[in-house]
């Protein structure tokens, strides 16, 4: 129990000198990264420094940021740039089939949203999703269907627009052959996308 205690404190102290530690707790430090743990000794020091000089994080501390993003991500996209708090987009009733409510979106609006915004993004760099602009040639080769708008109330900003978008993939399994149900949300005096949402496994 005492060597296994050891093997975690020389792992975890910074400036490790890899050559000291044993295959084993080469190993460990390895895989708490990520990365593959075959090789001689000489291979796994080398490893292990390359992930030093790369600055990369643990899997551990990964996945606690990711679970911490998601969650504010969640909260911001509820609540408008004017603080005003937006409902769950399940929870309405009420939608409207009429599209001459809902305000212009422009081009510009949506490569500001799926390339240059950068509140969707970990590092604060700008998104970067233009392969996501295609889906203006599903738009026109009618893959969406089924518009529907909700103006939340009239004292609120913003309002939904949802829809259903026929999969861009055939696929032979008849359970996934469903169409994605998918809604955005947009400024109804601007047109900017806030922030949008698809039942697709991507998301």
């Amino acid at each position: 129990m005492a060597s296994k205690q050891k093997a975690s404190t020389i792992i975890s102290t910074e400036n490790i000198d890899f050559t000291k530690l044993t295959c084993a707790q080469l190993r460990q430090y390895l895989r708490e990264y990520g990365l593959p743990v075959s090789g001689s000794k000489w291979e796994l020091v080398e490893r292990a420094k390359g992930c030093v000089k790369l600055g990369k994080k643990p899997l551990q501390t990964l996945r606690i940021e990711d679970e911490n993003f998601a969650s504010e991500r969640s909260r911001d996209r509820l609540l408008t740039p004017l603080g005003e708090e937006l409902p769950e987009v399940k929870t309405l009733s009420g939608w409207k089939d009429d599209i001459t409510l809902i305000p212009d979106v422009t081009n510009s609006d949506l490569y500001n949203y799926l390339v240059l915004n950068s509140q969707r993004t970990h590092d604060g760099k700008p998104t970067g999703a233009k392969r996501q602009l295609k889906a203006k040639v599903f738009y026109n080769d009618r893959h969406v269907h089924s518009v529907e708008y909700h103006e939340i109330n009239k004292t609120i900003s913003h309002c939904y627009i949802r829809a259903s978008v026929i999969p861009s993939i055939p696929t032979q399994k008849e359970n996934k052959k469903k169409d994605y149900s998918v809604w955005v949300c947009i400024s109804k005096v601007s047109g900017n996308v806030h922030a949008a949402g698809c039942g697709c496994e991507a998301g």
